[in-house]
């Protein structure tokens, strides 16, 4: 029986996250001091007394020593030292889930049954100690999980996705980033295949970096006060170092949202301000180590026959959109990102069905019957809310629109505007930022299904030898319509006068990669807006919406290199630059034409006339743009033609012969006349046949004609030979039906 209520503890390095599950099925997080975050530090005063959470960060203000900000780092110590005291672990791990455990039991009187997750290369020995803290806090059963493994259970139930091939969860945390590929053999859970991490790396490095950029940045006459930020020497010092860092902290999770961020610093009259460009470039070279780990990650999984087809990123750090841009860039899949990252792994060991989560975790004692129990109220929303899987009202569509905006809110907005003559953005953000992401969402959260991605009658996609690229939709939004998906994206400013929102949708399955095995080919793709940029090998594997705030007029576009060889399709008008024109003209596949001529029967004499023979030879005609080993077999505007057909010479029972010359007996007819072959091969041969009268020496043929691509009706033409007299019977042999020359159309049409 699925007890009234479950718990998933998340107990991390920086943070300790909870998440309640109601009997509904519904899950929400605990609250401490109003945050759904606990400082995981504790400090011990002078009286022995143990202090949790923002009440310990206080107080290591002024008493460093006395202070642990990382427990977890210390899990399988007997003891750590706090000032001039001993502390046993098991003691630190008791008091956060007692602390835990009353935040619990304001939600509901009865404790429930707790799942703890921790790091997957944790053993036996420290989940144990794990389970053992709880149950001495007064939960009434323990059970663990591993963070990936919760991470991946959120990422099936609570967004709707499928592990299909591998997933990688990227944790980024605030001291260690741990990353794990998980993948599902048959119909069991998830399990990791590989997995890696850099523990010399976190948030608080980039918090670091921030604060470095700041001293960096200050004039010369704070140079005292920053040292004093850098080396603390009296409490005041360390009360000021302390205002630094969390300003530092806060104005780096603000900007996760906005793309200017205000710091209050000590001392100073005026506020400082911090910009996302600022921060990107103080923290890109920090995340460089992320995306090389990652890719370890990735080829230990591959090489296990595990094939990377999702990432998804957890963890505090991972609300940066340079995080995600980082990862995107690296791999070129498009990793799935939520509001509120650090909540995931607690509510997906919610999400188990009862307390002994995975089958291979020892349980505690059973849960004592609980009472009667009314659970109490809860909000609609989750606690989440998922980028992929927007709950929303319907809202009215607007039919010459090509993506769906709330149109209520973008006619306001723009009201507002033509009155003030102001944009509100011009006042609050002067120093914007560029902003640009790639989430993952579907076609139909963005896409207005009623109307065409691009105008009538453009092409709207691209083709190749390996790929076909379809976007779902493309715009370029003014400020008033942009408004409209602020609930989408959630780090989108208000727009000025001369800014728009730039977007390109691509969905999953409208997009092909067919490169052979052992191909020496390769498919890349670049989509560009303004003067953002993503790159990814092969094709959009995810649906993806793509956006950028850009000045208007810049250019929008998305390139996909196949064998060398680029096209690029221009978002704003649908066309395609440097087309390949056969991948949009006709099939590239075989036709049979079957070539018939009659000739006529004459006496050598002249003294009779009469009857007709009928002459039949087939032709293979094949159309091609790429072989696979000899590459590109024309220019981009022109499509190769190769017809192969074997015509008999000499007739063994006849003592006749039929001259042939391919050449200048078999062409093709274009529009600016007629059209020679640019190559023939010609292999001889004793050609048989069931009819003895038929057989004879002949000769097969290859003509190869280069026409012009959007050619797709192709009219081929035959002279037959001039009069044959068949010696052994004195007989001329000779074309009729008044035709020199014989026409027949080939149709590739697609």
């Amino acid at each position: 029986m699925t007890p009234p209520h479950l718990l998933g503890v998340d107990f991390g390095t920086s943070h300790v996250v909870a998440a309640l599950r109601t009997p509904d099925g519904r899950t929400r997080p605990l609250l401490f001091d109003g945050s759904p975050l606990l400082p995981s530090g504790v400090f011990l005063d002078v009286a022995g007394e143990t202090h949790l959470g923002r009440d310990a960060l206080r107080l290591a203000v002024g008493a460093p020593d006395r202070f642990e900000p990382n427990p977890k780092r210390h899990v399988a110590e007997p003891s750590i030292l706090l000032g001039d005291s001993e502390i046993e672990m098991s003691a630190v791990l008791t008091a956060v889930f007692a602390k835990v455990l009353r935040a619990c039991t304001e939600e509901t009187p009865v404790p429930p049954p707790i799942v703890l997750t921790h790091p997957s290369t944790w053993g036996a020995v420290k989940t144990g100690l794990l389970r053992d803290a709880a149950l001495a806090a007064g939960f009434p059963s323990a059970a663990t999980v591993s963070e990936p493994v919760a991470a991946a259970a959120y990422y099936e139930r609570a967004l709707g996705h499928t592990i299909d091939g591998a997933l990688a969860v990227v944790d980024l945390g605030g001291g260690t980033v741990d990353i794990a590929v998980l993948a599902r053999d048959g119909d069991g859970p998830p399990a990791v295949v590989a997995e890696g991490g850099l523990s010399g790396f976190g948030g608080i490095d980039i918090d670091a970096a921030v604060v470095e950029h700041l001293r960096a940045a200050a004039p010369e006459t704070e140079a005292g006060f920053w040292a004093g930020v850098v080396d603390p020497k009296t409490d005041r010092q360390r009360r000021e170092r302390n205002q630094v860092w969390t300003e530092a902290r806060e104005a780096k999770e603000m900007l996760s949202r906005a793309t200017t961020a205000p710091l209050a610093l000590p001392g100073r009259d005026t506020t400082a301000h911090l910009t996302r460009a600022e921060l990107e470039a103080v923290a890109e070279p920090l995340l460089a180590p992320v995306a090389a780990e990652l890719d370890r990650v990735r080829e230990r999984a591959e090489s296990g026959g595990h094939d990377l087809t999702a990432i998804f990123m957890v963890g505090g750090a991972a609300r940066m959109p340079l995080a995600g841009s980082v990862v995107h860039r690296a791999t070129g899949i498009a990793p799935v990102l939520i509001e509120r990252p650090e909540l995931v792994v607690a509510d997906g060991a919610a999400g188990f069905a009862g307390p002994a989560a995975p089958a291979d975790t020892p349980t505690a004692p059973a849960e004592p019957a609980p009472g009667p129990y009314t659970p109490p109220a809860v909000p609609a929303t989750p606690p989440s809310t998922v980028h992929t899987a927007p709950v929303l009202p319907a809202r009215p569509t607007r039919p010459r629109r090509r993506l769906a905006v709330a149109a209520a809110a973008a006619a306001a907005i723009a009201l507002l505007a033509s009155v003030l003559f102001l944009n509100p953005g011009d006042l609050l953000f002067p120093d914007r930022a560029p902003v640009s992401g790639a989430l993952v969402t579907t076609a139909g959260t963005v896409c207005d299904g009623a109307v065409p991605a691009f105008p009538e009658g453009a092409t709207g996609f691209l083709r190749g030898p390996h790929f076909e690229l379809r976007p779902s939709c493309a715009g370029v939004l003014t400020p008033a319509e942009a408004a409209g998906l602020a609930w989408l994206i959630e780090d989108l400013p208000e727009l000025a006068p001369g800014q728009r929102l730039a977007l390109v949708h691509f969905e999953a399955a409208e997009q092909v990669l067919s490169l052979p095995d052992g191909s020496v080919h390769e498919v890349a793709t670049e989509i560009v807006l303004g003067d953002r940029s993503w790159n990814v090998t092969g094709v959009p594997g995810e649906d993806t919406l793509y956006y950028a705030v850009i000045p208007a007029g810049d250019r929008t576009a998305v390139t996909v290199t196949d064998a060398e060889r680029a096209q690029t399709l221009d978002l704003a008008s649908g066309e395609v630059e440097t087309p390949v024109l056969a991948y949009y003209h006709g099939a590239l596949d075989e036709r049979q034409l079957l070539v018939k001529w009659k000739v006529g029967l004459e006496s050598d004499d002249q003294e009779w006339t009469g009857g007709s023979l009928s002459m039949e030879d087939p032709v293979q005609v094949s159309r091609q743009a790429f072989d696979e080993t000899a590459g590109w077999l024309t220019e981009p505007g022109m499509v190769r033609l190769t017809a192969v057909f074997s015509y008999i010479h000499d007739y063994t029972n006849n003592d006749m012969r039929f001259e042939f010359d391919a050449l200048e007996q078999f062409w093709v007819n274009t529009r600016n006349g007629p059209l020679a072959a640019v190559g023939v091969e010609a292999v001889d041969h004793f050609i048989e046949n069931d009819d003895p009268g038929s057989e004879g020496e002949g000769r097969t043929y290859t003509m190869v004609f280069e026409v012009p691509a959007d050619m797709t009706s192709v009219e081929f033409a035959f002279a037959p030979p001039d009069a044959v007299l068949d010696y052994s019977i004195d007989v001329w042999l000779y074309p009729v039906d008044g035709e020199e020359v014989y026409y027949y159309t080939l149709d590739f049409a697609a």
